[in-house]
């Protein structure tokens, strides 16, 4: 009886220490909206090395003119973006001093937490967080 016993303190012992170290996290991510989403830094796959910052503040920068190229990129241009979350799209625009400005409308395919995948014209894009 005695042998009984101390087998099933150490099977417990055995199970409870194999399912007690099991980690349960929950590693998946629900996206927030785009217009939150969008705020950081994100690369893109079809320009290796290059960079979009989306502030918070409705401003970005491109200065290498990855999503938007002016072909200027000199600082007395105000850049900035919006988003329709409804329709799953962003909008950048230059303006120039004069009041001059330019516009691009991209439509978001797929929203995840760390990579957005954009529809340009039927071809896919996709902007990784860095």
């Amino acid at each position: 009886m005695k042998i009984f016993k101390l087998s099933f303190l150490a099977l417990a012992f055995v199970a409870f220490v194999g399912l007690s170290s099991c980690d349960d996290e929950d590693d998946t991510c629900t996206p927030p909206a785009l217009s939150a989403n969008i705020v950081g830094t994100w690369s893109l796959d079809y320009e290796p090395g290059s960079s979009v910052t989306f502030n918070s503040d409705g401003t970005y920068n491109d200065d290498a003119g990855v999503l938007l190229d002016i072909g200027d990129p000199s600082p007395d241009k105000t850049r900035t973006y919006t988003v329709d979350d409804a329709a799953s799209t962003f909008q950048l625009t230059v303006e120039d001093t004069d009041g001059q400005s330019i516009f691009a409308t991209f439509t978001v395919a797929d929203n995840q937490c760390d990579q957005i995948t954009l529809d340009i014209l039927g071809i896919t894009a996709v902007m990784s967080r860095q």
